[in-house]
């Protein structure tokens, strides 16, 4: 029994209207979460305000800060103006992840560091380092944030980064490092290439007339970037003031000798060699997309771990300041875990805490309030992420109840519910997004035009993250028809367990393990197996690529169509499984509809494949015979776009929040590196088309030289004949 044009209509519109309120209901969530915010930000103000000048040694512990204070005290002298000295080189240095970043020369540079602030506005997200005064820049804050401009729905349609351009004093650029070169002259050479320059042997400098051959050459310094933390502080491009071209942010990492000679060595390379110049910019991109994604993961552990937790990562650190700490002299030695004059270092991945008897006795007066703050601090940010729990949870439970009637309206039809209001919705739906390329073959349709909803469920009932279990669950879930003839059972169903980052709510970072549910595996009627199929003369059954076996155990190569075995058969496909059941957890759930309608196909899908599809499969079949290699048999269309697909999809994958510092950033690396490809696509295209109307052209000359020829022949046939013809006298 159809449905008529009608019913659908008049179902989708009301579906449409279901979409609408869902995401009303997703700005209202948004909205309850920034009012925790903005209430957690302003309430930990004064704690942050009071941490500062305890540290910086503006003001004395109070006396109920000391309450319980069982250390040494201080006598006969005064404490006043020492504070906690290099705390926040210690608080930096005990992140694992910050401590990657930070080079021993950079650590001079933190001992002024003065304090570390998070600021959050409409417009975006800024942390902001305080310094005092220093031997290496006149900056006074150090700033690196997100501008974002969102549209009308508050996602966001603009990221820009905000960083700081460095004012170095002489000497005290920590982003690149001398290096000296033997054996160069002080006098300027001439140029190979160049008027009035003559190519010379390396190494080797022709005597001049006047030149003293005993004069020893002179030494010339170098300069060479570096690795360094206070990179962070600049974005990955900046935008040149003449010709608008992008610079690499150390302009001084090249002097202009060796800037010449390499753009003389690019254009040589890009005339040389076709598609190099597509190469080189592809490498950049690459390197500007991991740039931003390093900087937006920093900016997070800045915002969410060191400035709320920098009193337990100091003690979690080495807290002992050595001889000499203040005043070290530069190194331009690269890492090393050795310890250094001045400090000693925490070990790196280590979990080693300090001595804190080895403090004086007024650090340790001042450490004993900063622990009482950080436990109020501590209550503070377990208020606020509780109320972040439940405000995603209550968010959860009305997009449920959406989902609930949207299920109903899906379900009718002039009163049976035999025929679905809206044939092959889900299917149609479960196509649009994008990691279904790889997932939904031709021989699995027929069986999803029988969904009759698809849920995603996020767990509740367990208890948030933390940093002892920082883990989500969720519960993927698929409705069918009972008049479904493939498998019995109407649900199934699998069970996923995400990793979040630093026991965050809304970041998550990867899929850490999925299982299928009890009773969640398709129980397939006899001959309905879509996941194996016949194989041979004999008959034979062997795995068969299809979407139904991402709910079969050990199975997941087969749902994407992945041959091979192997640990980079399973990570790939792994990570395709990580992006769709992404895609339907934060786009199909509320973009259903449009989805569908991104989506055409016939409602009357056939059982089985068409001839043609039964060709390629056996000329699949027989290629598995002949190999080794292959575990299941191949869909033949799918097989024929699943690379080209999968080769698409590597790139950022969007996980968690829409505000999450990382995501953002790696959104505007992603834009740009769009924009980028974009252009040299057009490039290439347009040079593939002119190599194509040379050969056309070639082939064409070819055609007028043989028709000419054959034309010349032709006319002296005809003469031959006139003359025959009179010499005969006919008339």
């Amino acid at each position: 029994m159809s449905v008529s044009s009608k019913i659908v209509y008049d179902v989708i519109g009301k579906l449409t209207k279901l979409q609408a309120r869902g995401k009303e209901v997703g700005k209202e969530t948004a909205e309850n979460l920034n009012y925790a915010l903005n209430h957690h930000l302003a309430g930990r103000e004064e704690i942050l305000k009071r941490r500062y000048e305890l540290i910086s040694g503006r003001c004395e512990p109070s006396a109920d800060e000391l309450g319980g204070y069982l250390g040494p005290y201080i006598t006969g002298q005064s404490g006043v103006g020492t504070g906690l000295p290099y705390f926040w080189l210690n608080v930096l240095i005990s992140q694992e992840v910050l401590s990657e970043s930070i080079t021993k020369r950079d650590m001079h540079a933190l001992e002024f560091l003065s304090d570390i602030r998070f600021d959050r506005g409409s417009k975006g997200m800024l942390v902001e380092f305080y310094f005092l005064e220093n031997p290496y820049f006149e900056n006074k804050v150090l700033r690196r944030g997100l501008y974002i401009e969102r549209n009308s729905e508050g996602a966001p349609v603009h990221v820009r980064d905000e960083s700081t351009a460095f004012e170095w004093k002489e000497g005290g650029n920590l982003l690149i490092r001398s290096v000296i070169r033997q054996g160069t002259s002080s006098k300027k050479k001439g140029k190979s290439g160049k008027k009035g320059g003559k190519p010379e042997h390396p190494g080797k400098r022709s005597i001049q007339a006047g030149d003293d051959p005993d004069e020893e050459e002179e030494p010339r310094l170098r300069y060479r970037p570096c690795p360094s933390f206070f990179r962070f502080f600049t974005s990955p491009e900046q935008q040149s003031s003449s010709g608008g071209r992008n610079k690499p942010v150390d302009p001084t990492a090249l002097d202009d000798e060796e800037e010449e000679m390499i753009e003389e060595d690019k254009d040589t390379t890009d005339h040389d060699h076709e598609g190099a110049s597509f190469d080189k910019g592809k490498e950049a991109l690459d390197k500007t997309e991991m740039r931003a994604k390093h900087d937006g993961d920093l900016l997070n552990i800045i915002i969410c771990q060191v400035i709320p937790r920098a009193v337990h990562l100091y003690l979690e650190g080495p807290m002992k300041v050595l001889a000499g700490g203040k005043g070290v002299p530069q190194g331009d030695d690269e890492d090393g875990d050795e310890n250094e004059e001045g400090y000693e270092m925490v070990s790196r991945g280590g979990s080693h805490g300090g001595d804190v008897s080895a403090l004086t006795p007024h650090a340790q007066q001042v450490l004993h309030a900063l622990k009482g703050l950080q436990a109020k601090m501590d209550v503070m940010m377990q208020t606020f992420k509780r109320a972040k729990w439940e405000a995603i949870a209550a968010g959860e439970s009305k997009l449920q109840e959406l989902c609930d009637q949207r299920k109903q309206l899906l379900a009718r039809a002039d009163g049976s519910d035999a025929v679905p209001s809206v044939p092959n919705f889900w299917l149609r739906a479960l196509k649009g997004l994008e990691y279904s390329v790889d997932a939904i073959h031709v021989r699995d349709e027929r069986a999803l035009s029988y969904l009759t909803d698809v849920r995603f469920k996020w767990d509740f009932v367990r208890p948030m993250p933390s940093l002892e279990d920082p883990t989500r669950h969720g519960t993927l879930e698929l409705s069918f028809h009972p008049s479904n003839p493939y498998f019995s059972n109407t649900i199934l169903a699998k069970r996923y367990v995400f990793n979040c980052s630093g026991a965050s709510i809304r970041r998550l970072t990867d899929v850490k393990s999925s299982q299928v549910c009890k009773d969640g595996e398709p129980l397939w009627k006899e001959g309905r197996d879509l996941t194996v199929k016949a194989v041979g003369p004999d008959g034979r059954l062997r795995p068969a690529a299809s979407f139904f076996a991402l709910f079969k155990k050990g199975a997941l190569r087969q749902a994407f169509n992945i041959t091979g075995q192997g640990l980079q058969a399973e990570s790939e496909a792994r990570e395709l499984e990580e992006g769709l059941v992404n895609e339907i957890q934060s786009r199909l759930m509320s973009q259903a509809v449009d989805l569908y309608q991104s989506v055409d196909i016939d409602d009357d899908i056939p059982e089985g494949e068409s001839d043609d599809d039964d060709d390629e499969e056996e000329a699949s079949n027989k290629d598995y015979d002949e190999g080794e290699d292959h575990e299941f048999e191949e869909d033949g269309d799918n097989k024929r776009n699943s690379s080209a697909s999968r080769g698409r999809q590597q790139g950022v994958r969007r996980r968690g929040g829409k505000g999450s510092a990382s995501n953002l950033a790696a959104s505007a690396a992603a834009a740009k590196a769009a924009a980028m490809k974009a252009s040299s696509d057009d490039e290439k295209g347009l040079s593939t088309i002119l190599r194509a109307a040379k050969r056309n052209w070639i082939l064409t000359l070819l055609a007028v030289l043989i028709l000419t020829s054959v034309f010349i022949v032709f006319v002296d046939m005809l003469q031959d004949a006139r003359s025959f013809v009179t010499q005969a006298g006919w008339s």
